[in-house]
């Protein structure tokens, strides 16, 4: 069998890196890279290394080569089908071209260029899919190697062609030149409907590539990727730009490109990355966009191109500056703001790679966090330039972020989705050239109070202009105007595909929020699927949000927009049936809540007036009062110092009195087709010392909602989850509103509740929840027993089991070796396959190729498998006990794969694999390999029964365990569980003979504890 990839970090079994490289040549691996930006080594493994690493060292934190995805795209013409064609007038002619993207005016990039800052002397890596540095609009901006070619490295093991075309684009957005003129045709008519120049944000930059992700082998490795990070330090790159991610748990920076990234950020190296195209839920923030060194950026909206392609009625019928729909939001799960920073992502013209595409179309249309943030980072590069200029020298990282989030144009939008605002080059570079009068402003981090508390802050501001200045400072926030929010109930048809539905806008309005909801009881490829398109009084299209493709599964049941500083007049929102059988009839709700920009009272302080004189730096002194009442979570609010929006985020943990605490809350947005879809809201929970047992529990209302409800211990690893999404996914039905976790001997520190809206019903949103806390004392007890027992013979035990709940629990014992062993267990099974061209598997497409019970405190499960016909790509992915989302996944078409997970979630764990390959004709592929498990091992002959234990009483749980045979002791752990999964407790044993002769031995449970 092939070796398997994966990033084995420095945890006890090593003193460094070299020894940690030589604890693995020992056992058969090869050590790929040792990394400088985390400790850890990336190493590939046969099965047979597996195995003796894994049996030499149980506890080694060895984590799976994760593989990160370009986001997904978020746009399809097929959105518009209602729209006839293009425009019968074109809005540009190839004499007059239109220069995209439109950013550079939204941004106002092009004042920037007149100024003569272009970014010339700044050096951007792109860790993406490889640059055309062919094409015409980006040849002579590579910068050099020593072998006179563009300073480009492959890290797929490929070669440096970009396959997949994103990662030309993206260098468009930094760097175009503007040389060529495009003729944008209708995709159906063939048309043309537009003429265009595309220019970079910073066409004076050298660029070099750093490629990660090909279409012809498996590729965005964590390993490759912060090996690229690495590379680009090494040669000399100023800025990076990622536009990459995926979906962690928990969402807090601490995963290791995301630490990889944080790292390069203190050598001095800027990281833009993007935030991910999962939204609009709350915290749908993408790894490593959650990182603390990553400028991380959000998505607004620019239409123009859909005016130019005809997707509009009317040309020039269209806005901007709005958040777009698909952005990822904050806060990360510690409570920090992001994304940072806005730039337009929907939708404008790109670069493609001139390779393989037709003569004069080598354009694409692009959008997405992708198209953000290498805009953000072009002008970054000119905030460089121009810092140069000025002081002769580049700029932190810190001070660019500064930089640019002060000067940032303040959209109107909570600070979980905008973060300071859109991105304005000019302001930020005239502030730096000291050429208008501004200032910049530090940005504060998360603060921690509970009700009844006062957090003090403290920020610095700089008059960076050449007069005083007087600048007002609020804090501001949002209420929700309640007598301004109406909702509509309709129902469309397949018959009737588009309804307009009217309604009027009233004066005083900051923020709405439109919602589209439809109940249905399918689920799958055809389920009913609606979008909702939101126009203005004018008529000009201003927003819109469709259900996101997935595959066989579509569990989304709602829609949703904000539009910031609505105008007031009569809007119209526009109903559409995507998806759906023939002769659908599908009801719906239409909501539009509204809301005001309003003081913020919770601000005290230094609130008023900052006077500064030029040049001057003062500190900024102002207190958070956390109001009486105010429900655990993460809460945010912007302190306008002057035009400068500066995000001000506060997390209110759960209040304990006398160990017992309540939470509250509501869900907004459900799964839309990805599992980091949704609402992912997190609340923090300081354990103190001594706590034995954490019982923790939530409550919904509707039986058909979805969730999902982690436990995250104070390092970070997910011990227990609960989720009524199982049911979901079989038959879309439920009985299942609630959940509870039983959590014996938490560490001290502050511990993390994840809760994730999985699928609403589509009866209305949004969702409430509620939950309940209690910190209580032992829930198991030893009962000591000493007897006579010979070698062979039967020791019996009892524990004392109590139960605080509110609701019965039926426990058991799992009596385990004190420490993790490895398991491995050979399997084999077949698919056949068959598939059509859409690539979806024909029944027996897809096979189950294991089961696997994953006890606590195991430290990995995972798979190897072989095939026999490696030219057949197959997906092989582990479903965990909580959600049943393939979170590992690997997808291979060289007949190998390899899937694993770190400190897994206990239960029942399926992998499955499935054929990928569209086309293939019908024949059996035969798999081979072997399911992995390191965790404590069950001890044989161990007798026991389980006991149901009422709310507020305690019983005895009997067991018996052998004595083996010619030995003088015995050692495990005795774990109590819930049929449910509640971990009770968790207690050391020890068998002892006092004479191994004379055949007697005496049996004790310990109260020692691990």
């Amino acid at each position: 069998m092939h070796a398997s990839r994966m990033i084995v970090c420095e945890c006890g079994i090593a003193k460094g890196p070299e020894q940690l490289k030589q604890s693995l040549a020992d056992c058969g691996a090869q050590v790929a890279h040792s990394f400088s930006l985390i400790t850890g080594v990336a190493a590939t493994m046969s099965p047979e290394a597996l195995k003796r690493f894994f049996a030499k060292y149980p506890n080694a934190k060895v984590l799976p080569d994760r593989r990160r995805q370009i986001p997904p795209k978020p746009f399809s013409p097929d959105d518009w089908k209602e729209v006839a064609g293009p425009a019968d007038t074109l809005p540009t002619s190839p004499l007059q071209p239109e220069m995209s993207p439109l950013a550079l005016s939204l941004m106002k990039v092009e004042d920037v260029h007149a100024l003569g800052i272009t970014g010339e002397g700044v050096r951007v890596c792109v860790i993406d899919s490889g640059i055309d540095f062919a094409h015409p609009d980006l040849q002579n901006i590579a910068l050099v190697g020593p072998n006179g070619k563009p300073l480009a490295a492959d890290f797929t093991e490929t070669d440096l062609t970009d396959t997949l075309g994103h990662g030309t684009a993206v260098a468009g957005c930094i760097a175009a030149q503007a040389r060529q003129i495009y003729t944008i045709r209708d995709e159906v008519s063939g048309k043309p409907v537009a003429f265009s120049r595309i220019k970079g944000m910073a066409p004076g930059v050298q660029i070099m590539t750093a490629k990660v992700f090909d279409t012809r082998v498996p590729s965005g490795y964590d390993s490759s990727i912060i090996a690229a990070l690495e590379w680009a330090a090494e040669n000399g790159a100023h800025i990076v730009n990622m536009s990459l991610g995926g979906t962690t748990l928990p969402n807090d920076g601490s995963d290791p490109l995301a630490q990889a990234v944080t790292a390069l950020r203190e050598r001095g190296i800027l990281v833009v990355v993007s935030a991910g195209n999962e939204g609009g839920g709350i915290g749908t923030l993408k790894s490593p966009g959650s990182s603390p060194g990553a400028l991380t950026v959000g998505a607004s909206t620019s239409y123009r191109s859909f005016s130019e392609m005809g997707f509009l009625a009317e040309p020039g019928l269209w806005t901007a500056d709005q958040l777009a729909t698909f952005s990822s939001l904050g806060p990360s799960a510690d409570g920090r703001i992001k994304p940072e920073i806005l730039a337009p992502g929907a939708y404008d013209w790109g670069l493609a790679p001139t390779e393989g595409s037709e003569e004069g179309q080598n354009y694409q249309l692009f959008g997405g966090t992708s198209q953000a943030a290498p805009l953000m980072a072009g002008v970054a590069a000119l905030i460089y330039q121009a810092f140069y200029k000025a002081r002769g020298r580049f700029p932190t990282p810190d001070e660019l972020v500064r930089i640019a989030c002060s000067t940032a144009d303040d959209l109107g939008l909570p600070a979980h989705m905008q973060g300071a605002g859109r991105a304005n080059a000019l302001r930020a570079v005239q502030a730096v050239l000291g050429q208008t009068q501004a200032l910049t402003v530090s940005q504060p981090h998360p603060a921690i109070a509970l009700p009844g508390q006062d957090v003090p802050f403290t920020i610095d501001v700089t008059n960076v202009g050449t007069e005083s200045m007087a600048v007002p400072v609020k804090g501001v926030t949002f209420e929700s105007l309640k007598g301004l929010s109406h909702s509509f109930q309709g129902e469309i048809t397949t018959a009737q595909a588009n309804i307009d539905i009217p309604f009027n806008v009233a004066g005083g309005i900051d923020l709405m929020h439109i919602s589209l909801d439809w109940p249905s009881e399918q689920h799958g490829p055809s389920s009913p699927r609606l979008m909702v398109a939101v126009y203005d009084p004018k008529g000009r299209f201003v927003n819109y949000q469709r259900p996101s493709i997935s595959g066989d599964v579509e569990l989304g049941k709602s829609v949703d927009a904000w539009i910031a500083r609505p105008a007031a007049g009569r809007w119209t929102a526009r109903v559409t049936l995507r998806l759906g059988v023939r002769d659908t009839v599908q009801p719906f709700t239409l909501s539009m809540r509204a809301y005001r920009r309003t003081t913020w009272n919770w601000v005290s302080g230094d609130s008023g007036t900052l006077s500064l004189a030029p040049g001057e730096t003062r500190q900024l002194a102002f207190r958070l009062r956390v109001p009486d009442g105010t429900p655990a979570g993460t809460h945010a609010g912007h302190l306008m110092v002057g035009t400068t929006a500066v995000p001000v985020p506060v997390v209110v943990p759960i209040a304990l009195n006398r160990g017992q605490g309540t939470f509250a809350g509501s869900f907004q947005h459900g799964y839309q087709g990805d599992w980091g879809n949704g609402d992912w809201i997190y609340h923090a929970l300081p354990v103190p010392e001594g706590a034995r047992s954490l019982i923790a529990s939530i409550q919904w209302p509707d039986v058909d909602n979805a969730l999902e409800f982690y436990l995250v211990d104070p390092a970070g690893v997910t011990v227990q989850g609960r989720s009524n999404s199982m049911d979901i996914m079989d038959d879309g039905d439920t009985d299942v509103r609630g959940g509870q976790i039983v959590q014996a001997n938490p560490q001290p520190g502050t511990w993390r509740l994840a809760l994730h809206s999985f699928a609403f019903s589509g009866r209305g949103q949004p969702e409430p929840y509620t939950g309940n806390i209690e910190l209580a004392g032992e829930l198991v007890s030893p009962r000591t027993i000493q007897m006579r027992v010979g070698p062979g013979e039967q020791a019996p035990m009892a524990l004392y089991v109590r139960n605080p709940g509110l609701m019965p629990l039926t426990v058991e014992p799992m009596v385990q070796t004190a420490e993790p062993k490895l398991s491995w267990q050979p399997v084999e099974s077949q698919i056949k396959t068959g598939v059509d061209a859409g690539g979806k598997a024909h029944g027996e497409g897809q096979a189950t190729v294991a089961t696997v019970q994953v006890p606590y405190g195991a430290k990995q499960v995972g798979i190897m498998l072989t095939w026999d016909q490696p030219d057949t790509t197959i997906s092989v992915s582990m479903y965990d006990s909580v959600a049943q989302s393939d979170r590992a996944t690997m997808t291979s078409s060289q007949g190998q794969a390899m899937v694993m997970c770190s400190d897994p979630v206990p239960g029942e764990w399926q992998i499955m694999a499935g054929v990928q390959s569209a086309g293939v004709e019908a024949k059996t592929v035969n798999l081979k390999g072997a399911v992995f498990l390191v965790a404590p091992q069950p001890l044989s002959d161990v007798t026991a029964d389980t006991v149901t234990v009422q709310p507020g009483a305690s019983a005895v749980l009997p067991l018996t365990v052998k004595m083996p045979e010619a030995t003088d002791s015995l050692e495990g752990r005795i774990v109590v569980v819930s049929t449910r999964g509640d971990r009770m407790g968790d207690l050391m044993f020890r068998i002892q003979a006092d004479d191994l002769g004379s055949g007697s031995a005496r049996a004790q449970v310990a109260a020692t504890r691990k």
